[in-house]
C-alpha cells in the first residue's frame, strides 16, 4: 500500500494547452461559509462567478437546467448549450427535478445530488404533524389565542389503536416508520417498486390506514379524486413531498365531508401559496385559500421540513465532497444514487504520476479498441481503465470511459485530442498528477502556448482536428 504522503497530487487539468489549469467551480445559489472556505483554500480549485466558465456547479432549487426546455419559465434558468465547459452538476438536496437528465446526458454532463441528509428532518416533520393532529396542539393554541376554552371539544386521539400508512419506501419513508411507527398498532407501506412494497395496492393501504404519509419523488398526481375517496373518515393525510401529488379540488371536498379528512402539509401547489385575498388586487386561487383557511381540518408549515439549523451546512459539506472527488480523481456518483445520468464509476486514488483521462461518448462497440490502439501507437501505456453506460434514452446512450495513461503529459494531451475526434466524444478531460514536491514538464510550458486550445473538459463536435504532428488512427 502506497503511503498517503507518497501519493501523486492532482495539479490541474490539461485543457488543450501545456499548462495545467485549476478546476473551476461556480456557486450560483450560494454555499455555506465553511464549505465555501474549503473550496477557496484548495490549491487547485478556482471559484468563478460565471457558470458558463465553470467545469462544475453546486446548485439548490433556484437554478434550473432545463435541457430540452421541459422546465420552463423559471428564474435562474440555465441552458446546457451555453455551458461548454460544464462536466458536473451537484444538486445540494434530495430533490433534483430542476435538472433535466435527458438534456444533461445529451451534453455529457454528470449529475449527482446529496440524498439522505434531509431525510430524518422530513420524517420528523411528518411525525410532528401526526402528534399535532392526535393531541390538537394547533387547534388548542388557536382557541386560546381567541380566548376560547375548548376542553370539551378537543379529545386527543389514541394512536395505539390506529394504522399508519406510508407511501414511498425510500430514505424518508423508512425514517418515518422508525420515528412514528412505534406510536401505532400497525404500519403499512406501499411503493411502486415491487421489491419495496408491503401492500399489494395503494387502495388497500388507503382503506386500512388512519394516517397516510406521502413520501414519494416526482410531481405526479397520486391522490386523484378516486384515491381520496378511498381514505377512511376522520383520517389524516400528510404531504411532505409535492403539492401536485394531491388533487386540490377533490381534497377540499373530502375535508368538507361529514367526518372529513385532515390535511397536514409542508408543501403547496405553488410557493408561496396563491392566496385569494379581498385586500389584494390580484385574483388568487380560491381552492388553495379555502384549504388553508379550513377551520378544523388543516395543519400547515411553509416548506420548512428541510430547513433545520445545521441542515444547509450538512448539505454543503457533502456537495463539496462530490466536487472534490470529481475534480481530484474523476470519481462519479460514489453512492451510486439512481436516477442520474451515470452510475458509480471510479478508478480509485491514483497511485502513480501521469494523467487520468475521461471521455464521454456514444455507447458503441469498438470504442475502447480505438482508444487503446491510438494511445499505443504513440508509445503511451494504459495502466488501468473503467467504462460504464449511462442512462438509456430514446436518443441513445452515452458512456464514460476512464483511463490512467503513463507517458509524457503533453503527448497524452495531444493524442487525447485525436481520440476525441475519432470516437466523437461529447466531452473529455485530462487530469494531471505529479509526485509531491516535483514539477512536471507541463508546468514549465509557456503561457503563450497555453492560449492555443479551448478547455479540455468541453463539449466536442465534428470539427476536432488532430495536431499536425499526429496521424489519425482508426479502429484495429
Amino acid at each position: 500500500m502506497t503511503p498517503i504522503e507518497q501519493l501523486p497530487r492532482y495539479i490541474g487539468d490539461l485543457d488543450g494547452h501545456p499548462d495545467p489549469r485549476s478546476f473551476r467551480v461556480a456557486l450560483p445559489d450560494g454555499l455555506d461559509d465553511d464549505a465555501r472556505l474549503q473550496l477557496e483554500e484548495h490549491p487547485v480549485i478556482e471559484i468563478v462567478d460565471d457558470t458558463t466558465q465553470a467545469q462544475a456547479v453546486i446548485i439548490r432549487s433556484a437554478t434550473k437546467f432545463p435541457g430540452d426546455g421541459n422546465i420552463k419559465g423559471e428564474i435562474g434558468e440555465k441552458k446546457f448549450e451555453d455551458h461548454p465547459n460544464l462536466g458536473l452538476i451537484v444538486r445540494s438536496g434530495d430533490g433534483h427535478e430542476n435538472v433535466d437528465k435527458s438534456g444533461a446526458s445529451d451534453h455529457g454532463v454528470v449529475t449527482v445530488n446529496t440524498p439522505g441528509i434531509s431525510s430524518r428532518d422530513v420524517a420528523t416533520q411528518a411525525t410532528a404533524f401526526i402528534l399535532d393532529w392526535a393531541r390538537h396542539t394547533t387547534r388548542g393554541t388557536l382557541g386560546l389565542r381567541s380566548h376560547t376554552w375548548e376542553k370539551k371539544h378537543l379529545k386527543p386521539r389514541e394512536l395505539g389503536e390506529m394504522t399508519l400508512g406510508i407511501i414511498g419506501n425510500g430514505n424518508i419513508g423508512s425514517q418515518t416508520k422508525t420515528l412514528a411507527g412505534g406510536f401505532f398498532r400497525k404500519t403499512l407501506i406501499f411503493d411502486s417498486d415491487p421489491e419495496k412494497t408491503e401492500t399489494k395496492t395503494l387502495e388497500e393501504l388507503l382503506e386500512q390506514s388512519d394516517v397516510v404519509c406521502i413520501h414519494v419523488s416526482g410531481k405526479a398526481e397520486i391522490f386523484t379524486p378516486e384515491m381520496l375517496s378511498k381514505m377512511k373518515p376522520d383520517s389524516l393525510l400528510i404531504n411532505t413531498s409535492r403539492g401536485s401529488n394531491v388533487n386540490k379540488e377533490a381534497l377540499l371536498q373530502r375535508m368538507n365531508d361529514d367526518n372529513g379528512i385532515t390535511y397536514a402539509t409542508d408543501v403547496f401547489w405553488g410557493e408561496p401559496p396563491d392566496f385569494d385575498s379581498p385586500n389584494s388586487p390580484k385574483k388568487g386561487d380560491p381552492t388553495v385559500t379555502a384549504i388553508i383557511e379550513h377551520p378544523t381540518h388543516f395543519i400547515g408549515t411553509p416548506h420548512i421540513s428541510a430547513s433545520r439549523i445545521g441542515n444547509q451546512q450538512d448539505l454543503s459539506r457533502v456537495a463539496v465532497a462530490r466536487i472534490l472527488e470529481f475534480a481530484e480523481q474523476g470519481s462519479i456518483n460514489p453512492d451510486d444514487v439512481p436516477g442520474h445520468t451515470f452510475p458509480k464509476i471510479s478508478l480509485g486514488v491514483k497511485k502513480t504520476p501521469g494523467a487520468r483521462v475521461m471521455f464521454v461518448h456514444e455507447s458503441e462497440p469498438g470504442t475502447l479498441g480505438i482508444i487503446s490502439t491510438t494511445y499505443g501507437k504513440y508509445g503511451l501505456n494504459i495502466e488501468d481503465t473503467r467504462t460504464t453506460d449511462g442512462m438509456s434514452l430514446p436518443q441513445g446512450t452515452k458512456a464514460i470511459t476512464m483511463l490512467d495513461v503513463a507517458g509524457d503529459p503533453q503527448e497524452i494531451n495531444r493524442v487525447t485530442q485525436v481520440i476525441v475526434g475519432l470516437i466523437k466524444a461529447v466531452r473529455s478531460r485530462v487530469l494531471l498528477f505529479e509526485k509531491s514536491g516535483e514539477q512536471t514538464a507541463a508546468t514549465s510550458a509557456s503561457a503563450e502556448a497555453s492560449l492555443v486550445q479551448p478547455d479540455q473538459w468541453t463539449e466536442s463536435d465534428s470539427h476536432h482536428r488532430a495536431p499536425e504532428s499526429l496521424e489519425l488512427v482508426g479502429a484495429p
